[in-house]
């Protein structure tokens, strides 16, 4: 099995941080401390809540006096929310925006992540923050949704390999629209994961529902949320981030959850090693005691060949986008299919080979020697 946690040991700072972001699950073992931080080390978790985008559970730990403070550091623990609260707001406001124009498109979309969870998931809206809106269409639609996002003034930040690959094998693609990002999605990961999903699935279950200003969004039901959030955790960053660990802990331990369904659903999706990854690190970096069913399961599942295989070009130290796209090989079903991912890995267009690569002779040997390592 991959190592649990591929870091260093963790700094005190960062396992108070995990505690505060742990703060109010079920299972959550959280000591009051004695008195307030030193000034220098509470910098350091003010700025740690702020990177992990956790700063709505400082303040819950502040209120709850869970941590003492100075009025000094509850009146900087404040700003630093309210700044966060601010831009969670102006992406509310353009996630409110795209959802209408893609209405008015008639495309079918679920908002993923951030938005939806914060306001259906959790106790409070302002608990949950986020970095962007993240919108999910089916892949038919993809190009199409690019293009309506195109005419309201978005700009894609990255080339794809070649035309028409995102729509067929791709995640996504994150789309500036003035200051803020969309990350359109065709599928939740990149990679052989992404390519796993059964994506009928993420449309085919009655959706979790919400208003956000005033109109009601889609987000995914129940098992593919919850999944989702263990995609995320696992599959997002290299070092999993606070908040989507709490987002795999919440959604486990407050929220209905069929198991059943969802093993089989992560059994169908080929994920299962990704689903026990998460629920062992959310446990160890957010201080848990319980994940309730999900334990024992977590305890007794040995991944098959293909997870192992896959789930280390995500986690190894030096993991790359290419060395994702390369094991991404694996989890294709046909020749035909096969052959045209290869053939825009390996021979992409000439503006992607520029943006990435600098030139298609040092491309291809990067491709071939990608490829290798995937395929072992």
């Amino acid at each position: 099995m991959t190592a649990l946690a591929p870091t260093v040991a963790p700094t005190s700072t960062a396992l108070l941080g995990g505690s505060i972001a742990a703060f109010g699950l079920p299972g959550a073992t959280t000591a009051p401390a004695p008195a307030p931080l030193a000034e220098a080390t509470f910098d350091e978790l003010l700025a740690c809540c702020v990177s992990e985008r956790i700063t709505g559970h400082l303040i819950a730990v502040l209120d709850a006096a869970a941590l003492p403070a100075t009025p000094t550091q509850r009146e900087r623990a404040a700003h630093a929310h309210m700044r966060a609260l601010a831009r969670d707001l102006l992406l509310e406001r353009l996630l409110v925006e795209v959802s209408s124009a893609f209405g008015a498109a008639g495309l079918e979309h679920r908002v993923l992540k951030g938005p939806v969870l914060a306001h259906t998931a959790y106790a409070a809206p302002e608990l949950r923050s986020f970095a962007d809106i993240d919108v999910l269409v089916r892949g038919d639609d993809f190009d199409r949704a690019v293009g309506v996002l195109e005419a309201a003034g978005g700009r894609r930040k990255y080339a794809e390999p070649r035309p028409g690959f995102t729509q067929r094998f791709g995640k996504g693609v994150a789309i500036s629209i003035g200051p803020l990002d969309v990350d359109l999605h065709r599928t939740l990961a990149p990679g052989p994961f992404g390519l796993t999903i059964a994506l009928d699935d993420l449309f085919d279950t009655p959706p979790t529902r919400c208003r956000i200003g005033g109109r009601e969004l889609h987000g995914l039901g129940a098992t593919p949320r919850f999944l989702h959030a263990c995609v995320h955790a696992v599959l997002g960053d290299r070092i999993p981030r606070l908040v989507p660990l709490r987002d795999v802990g919440q959604l486990a331990l407050t929220t209905p959850l069929d198991l059943d369904d969802v093993l089989a659903t992560a059994e169908r999706w080929r994920c299962r090693a990704v689903v026990q990854r998460a629920s062992r690190l959310a446990r160890h970096a957010l201080g848990l005691t319980t994940l309730g069913p999900l334990d024992e399961w977590a305890t007794d599942y040995r991944a098959d060949r293909f997870e192992r295989s896959a789930l280390r070009s995500y986690v190894a130290p030096d993991r790359t986008y290419s060395l994702q796209a390369a094991a991404g090989v694996r989890a294709l079903r046909g020749v035909g299919a096969r052959a045209a991912y290869i053939r825009a890995m390996v021979v992409p267009s000439a503006q992607y080979v520029r943006d990435r690569d600098g030139g298609y002779v040092r491309r291809l040997g990067r491709a071939l020697r990608l490829g290798g390592r995937a395929l072992r």
